[in-house]
């Protein structure tokens, strides 16, 4: 049996939405909008709550999209995860954007939940600088078909995204967790560019995403 790297088990883990698991938490009023001024970090949160502007500025690599699935989705919260873990530079190495029709009160924000918990995001987008080497073609042809005889169904593909390969997930499928309860997985496409990640997640058609995907502009031109 072939043995996995640990960033292709943490590639999975995202593509898949494993770390959604955990319980729901409200976000505090205070904290709902990230058009507002800055915001502490919330230990049951990835990143920082910041605004627009302040992602504009400190993570210029950044992508948004401007075709949106579904519909009356606005970006409803902004969070960063600081360059230096352990410093405050003010810089960031990785930028979520999350969507929805109405304001996003539930976490986990993942678009896993939106069945359960209508206020949690609908649609995410995460831009992330990538510190080791960038996948090449051949690594995600390799991977779709190896994951995929490990998993013994057919839950990832190659997509082509933005003039490059990247790696797909569709509807259909669900995590199923110890406790016996299950978990809608939200279609997904993930590609890279340069030393950037990019995701765009949510409970649309993978079809739909790949839309998003190739609509995303830099965070600067909005």
């Amino acid at each position: 049996m072939k043995r996995f790297t640990t960033g292709e088990i943490l590639v999975i883990f995202a593509i898949l939405g494993i770390s959604t698991a955990s319980l729901p938490q409200v976000i505090p009023e205070q904290e709902q909008n990230p058009v507002g001024g800055g915001r502490s970090l919330r230990n049951f949160e990835v990143g920082t709550p910041i605004t627009l502007q302040e992602a504009r500025t400190e993570a210029p690599f950044a992508l948004m999209p401007v075709y949106l699935p579904g519909e009356n989705l606005s970006l409803r919260r902004v969070t960063g995860l600081p360059r230096l873990l352990h410093e405050n530079d003010g810089l960031y190495r990785e930028i979520r954007l999350f969507y929805s029709d109405r304001p996003i009160t539930i976490l986990p924000m993942d678009p896993s939940a939106v069945q359960r918990y209508p206020a949690a995001a609908k649609l995410a987008v995460i831009t992330s600088q990538e510190t080791g080497n960038v996948p090449d073609e051949n690594w995600i042809y390799n991977f779709v078909a190896e994951w995929n005889q490990e998993l013994g169904k057919e839950i990832f593909v190659v997509t082509k995204v933005r003039g490059t390969v990247g790696i797909g997930v569709d509807l259909g499928h669900v995590n199923k967790f110890r406790d016996g309860s299950e978990e809608p997985v939200p279609a997904s496409v993930t590609w890279w560019e340069d030393n950037l990640r990019i995701e765009v997640r949510g409970m649309f058609s993978l079809e739909e995403l790949l839309k998003t995907a190739e609509s995303m502009k830099s965070l600067e031109t909005f």
